[in-house]
Parts: structure tokens; sequence; C-alpha cells
């Protein structure tokens, strides 16, 4: 039977409709069913009703059953399984005119346990056919189907585990183990390896993932389908799943394992000055490992990560020779923007000749020119002379300047000094007088009486003057641990803010308040992962891994929360943790075993409510 293109194999014999209707035109609906699932169970029934040997006088031990409680049970079944099997039949004939009506019949027939419509109704909400689009629907009828050998089934879970749109219910290895049973069954069919395939990608396997696609490449019977694999083909050499879409989690598993398309979007991502993940740190980081897997267009990329970075980070300097970098080996052609073709024509330049560009640019100037004035009599364009005045532009003298110092101008260190950008770098640590003084508020020590207040005071003028992570974090940790004015709310505020200006410890504190809070309500562990994975890529200590273990096991993954716990204790003993921390990392590796997620006050040794 097919629906649109999808053809669905029929539940007793797990063959096409299609391909057998002659030899079921003889056949009643719904016998086929009742053969294959029902005739044992009947035979046991009309064996123990009919053959008690523990009464020999009543009974005899011949399997005599009675004609009309054998004939009515035949009956109801067939009917049961017929009117099933109508239903799917109805949703398949309507199934292109009346898509929705055909998803509804699917569902009816499904629940009467035909095998053909859970397929079908899987079908409807994996695309979107007839109903909303819902993987978890789909997988769920899929998964009752799978439970009656569909083959059908089985690539429709493979599918939604390797390249569904939403990347939130990717598998890889779900998507290995159900693509990998289609091909069992049809070893030389181009579909069923092309979805090995990306399923083998979705695994971060890409080898195999390209010896599968080469093989459907061969496989399939038209030309505009082995055009599409040899395409797939390209975008797997260069390490990229099918589609580009994947979670957060999965880029980063991906980097880690040195996948450089991952590690190229890491880059793009931590270099976006408008998203949530920028980091120019990272972002460089980033850069020089996928430039050293060969991807030299990066370079321009790293020069702009130091040009546009703000505060301490800024260094025109390093922009200038990453920038020099792309030049030599003409990766800006390949990507141009406005900042690469406005300063690299200047890297061929002498060091004066930076200099005195840097000196037009801080002062600005004027020019003459000709411009449009109109026509004369035979139609030729006249132009008239007027000055142009160009206003100053600090951040190109700035680059000049720079420029010229690294070309070993003498002046250069002096004129850079005059040229305000606007994004100067802040005063290396101005904020950490700050944090001293706060202490001893907050600790009463040399001789300062105690007041919790007045170091909020001090702390949070000096977030307004300089936004800094460490500071946000520490009047977070005030208001968390200071029991006088305990104020949870802003404590998760203020911890937000430490994490949004990438400051390692904060994302860690912020991801255990959300996994592991004593208060149930502050629970999230969609929040508490993103956390953690941001901690992690801050710093990779047995600490942060520890967290993201927490998070996971909060979201309910606790075959990830057992592994990640196990590196965190190994990461920890490799360190010479103190025994207090194997301890509790033990613990909490017990709990998450058990499916238990651990929260603040749970011990080692501690009887559970």
């Amino acid at each position: 039977m097919r629906i649109g293109s999808m053809c669905i194999m029929d539940a007793a014999t797990t063959r096409c409709d299609d391909c057998h209707e002659k030899a079921r035109e003889t056949q009643r609906p719904g016998l086929p069913v009742f053969r294959a699932s029902l005739w044992p169970l009947f035979r046991r029934m009309e064996f123990s009703l009919f053959n008690r040997r523990s009464n020999r006088s009543r009974y005899t031990t011949r399997r005599v059953g009675h004609p009309a409680y054998m004939l009515a049970l035949l009956l109801a079944t067939s009917i049961v399984h017929g009117d099933a099997d109508a239903l799917y039949r109805q949703g398949a004939a309507v199934f292109e005119s009346d898509p929705a009506k055909a998803c509804g019949l699917f569902v009816q027939a499904a629940e009467q346990g035909n095998v053909s419509a859970m397929v079908g109704a899987g079908h409807c909400f994996e695309t979107g056919a007839g109903a909303a689009k819902d993987y978890a629907k789909a997988i769920a009828w899929y998964e009752k189907a799978v439970a009656q050998n569909s083959l059908k089934a089985c690539e429709g879970l493979g599918r939604i585990y390797a390249s569904c749109e939403n990347p939130e219910f990717h598998d890889g290895e779900k998507a290995v183990k159900y693509a990998e049973a289609c091909v069992r069954k049809n070893p030389r069919n181009g579909d069923a390896l092309a979805l090995l395939a990306a399923a083998y990608a979705r695994n971060f396997d890409f080898g195999k993932a390209l010896e599968s696609a080469t093989k459907a490449s061969r496989s399939v019977d038209s030309i505009e389908q082995a055009k599409e694999i040899r395409s797939k083909i390209e975008r797997l050499k260069a390490d990229e799943p099918i589609p580009s879409v994947a979670t957060e989690a999965w880029v980063f598993e991906a980097s880690n394992r040195g996948n450089l398309w991952a590690t190229v979007l890491m880059a793009k991502r931590y270099a976006d000055r408008k998203g949530e993940a920028y980091n120019p740190r990272l972002a460089i980081q980033m850069c020089e490992k996928a430039i050293g897997a060969g991807k030299l267009s990066l370079y321009a990329l790293a020069g702009d990560v130091y040009y546009f970075a703000e505060g301490s980070f800024l260094d025109l300097d390093k922009a200038a020779e990453y920038y020099k970098l792309a030049l030599k080996h003409d990766c800006y052609e390949k990507a141009k923007t406005p900042v690469r073709v406005r300063y690299l024509k200047c890297f061929e330049w002498e060091a004066k000749n930076c200099m005195a560009a840097g000196v037009r640019a801080r002062d600005g100037y004027t020019y003459s020119a000709e411009v449009p004035s109109g026509s004369d009599i035979y139609g030729n364009t006249t132009y008239t002379t007027t000055t142009v005045t160009v206003q100053p532009k600090p951040e190109m003298a700035a680059f000049y300047f720079a420029l010229a110092r690294k070309k070993g101008h003498p002046d250069a260190l002096r004129m850079q000094s005059t040229a305000s950008t606007g994004r100067t770098p802040s005063p290396r640590n101005a904020y950490k007088d700050a944090i001293r003084e706060a202490d001893k508020y907050r600790e009463g020590k040399d001789g300062v009486k105690k007041d919790p207040k007045k170091a909020l005071e001090i702390l949070q003028k000096a977030f307004g003057e300089e936004a800094n992570g460490l500071l946000a974090y520490k009047i977070g940790h005030i208001y968390l641990h200071t029991p006088a004015i305990r104020d949870l709310p802003k404590a998760e505020d203020w911890m937000l803010k430490a994490a949004e200006l990438k400051y390692g410890y904060g994302c860690n504190v912020i991801s255990m308040f959300y996994s592991c809070n004593r208060n149930a309500p502050f629970h999230d562990g969609a929040k508490a992962l993103r956390f953690a994975l941001m901690a992690v890529e801050l710093s990779d200590s047995h600490h942060e891994i520890d967290t993201l273990a927490c998070a996971y096991a909060r979201t309910g993954d606790f075959g990830m929360a057992v592994k990640t716990q196990e590196k965190a204790y190994g990461l920890a003993k490799e360190a010479n943790g103190s025994a207090k921390t194997l301890e509790m990392y033990a613990y909490r590796l017990e709990l998450f075993r058990q499916g238990k997620a651990w929260a603040i006050g749970m011990k080692p040794k501690q009887e559970e409510n």
C-alpha cells in the first residue's frame, strides 16, 4: 500500500501490498492477521477449555471444541481486525486528497492494532502531512510498529534520529541502530544506504558515512538521486552532518573529536558580537585550531575578533598580523567584508605611508573634487569643482598607527596614543581594588566592621563603571551565601550576568544553581546544561566536568550523566584531588546509576528520602 510516495509494509506479511495484491484478493479482510497473531493463542484457549484431564468423567481427552463457541470467537476476531484494516485502507485512499482525514483514520486503525496504520500515523506526524509536525508522536507510533517487525518504521526512526529538522531529537547511536536494520534487510538499496550514511555522520563516524554514501550513489536508479548523493558526499568530506543542523552539545562534542566543520562553526559563534555565545578568547582558540587543520580563511575572522573586541582584548597589532596572513594566503577574496576590503590594501605600504594615513584619519582632511553639475547644449555632462570635507576617523587612525608600529616606525607608539578609538582598553586590575575593598566589609577584616550591604554598594558601583564577570559573580555570591540579605532571585540575576560576561566560575555556579538547588522550583535542566557546557568550554577541569554531569542528571539523561561523572572522577584522581572530593564524586556517580539527580544537602552515607 502506498501513501503518497511512501510504501508501507503489510502487518502480516511485512511485504508491500501493491506487490502482492493478486495473492490477497481471495483472502478475507483481517483473517491473515488473525492467523499470524491470534491463532496460537486461540488453540491454547481451546485446549484449556475442552481438554481438561483432571476430570475425565465429564471431558474427553480429545481436542473437541463447541462449534458455536469457536465460530463466535472466529467471527469476533475477524470483525475487529477487519474494521482496523478497512480504516487503514480508507485512509490510504484519501491521503492525497485529504491528508488530515487520512491521518485521523490511520490513528484509529493504529489504536486497534493495525501495524501499517501505525507506520502511516508516524509518517503523518513526522512530515506534518494532515497533522501538526510532532516528532515525539511520530517516534511513539514508529516504535509500536517496530515492535511488530515493521521495516518501514525502522526507516522512519532512523530518519528522525539522524536528520530531522529539530536537532533536539537527534541521536546518533539510535539512528545507526535503525538504519543498520534497514540495510541488513536491503543491502543494495540506495535509500537505505543513504540513510545509514546520515546516521553515521550524526554519530561522529564520518569515515563510515563516506563509505555508505559512496555505496548509495552506485545503488540508486535515477541520475538525480545520484547527483544529490554526490553533493552529500562532498559535504561529508568536509565533516558536515546532513542536514547541517545540530545542538550546541553536538557541535561541542564534534569539535572535541576534531571535526573541522564543528570547529569553524564554533569559531563563528564565539566571534559573533551580537550572539549569546560571544567570547573572543575562545573564538581565537577555535580559529587557530581550524587554521591548523587547513581552514586558512579563518585568518581574516581572527583579525576581526581582535579588531572589534571590547576592553582589554582589543589588540590592533594582532589584528594587523592576522589580516596580513589573510592577505598572504589570498583568503579575504573568498569572504569579503568592509573591514577587510578597507584595511588589507595598506599592508604593502611603507611605514611612513601608514603614519601619514593615520594622521589624515585622526585629524580629518579636505580635498577638491569635480562633481556633475548639469549638461551643455550638446548634451555633454558638465562638472564643477567643490571642496569635500572628510571627518576624523579615530578607528582607522589607530589601525594605521598600529600597522606603522609593526613596520618599525619610531613615532608610531606615541602617535597611536593620540588616536582615541572610543574603545580603548580598560585600566587593568582597576576592578580588583573594588573587590579587595568589598571583601573587607563582607568578611569584617583589617579592623573594618562586617557590613555585607556596604560590600554590595562598592561592588555594584564598580560594576556600573566596568561590567566585569568577576564583579557580577561576587555580587551574586553575597546574595546567595549571606543569610542576612539572602535573595535567590537576585543571586540568580547576578550569576546570569557573570555567565553572560563569560566568567567561567560564574557559568559553573549558575549551572549548579539550576541543577542542584535545595529549592526545587529553581530546578531547570535545560538552563543547567546550557551553562555547564559554557563552563566546560572555558575550563575543562574536573570541577566543570562534575557540574556538567549534574546538569545531565537534572535533564533526565542519566546515561550521559554517568559517563561524564566517571570522567570527572578520573580527572580528579589524576589531579590528586582531596579524599572528600573523590568521595563526593563517587557518591554522585552511584546516584546517577540509580537514576537519581543530586541536590545540595545530599551527602555520602546519607539515607535518601
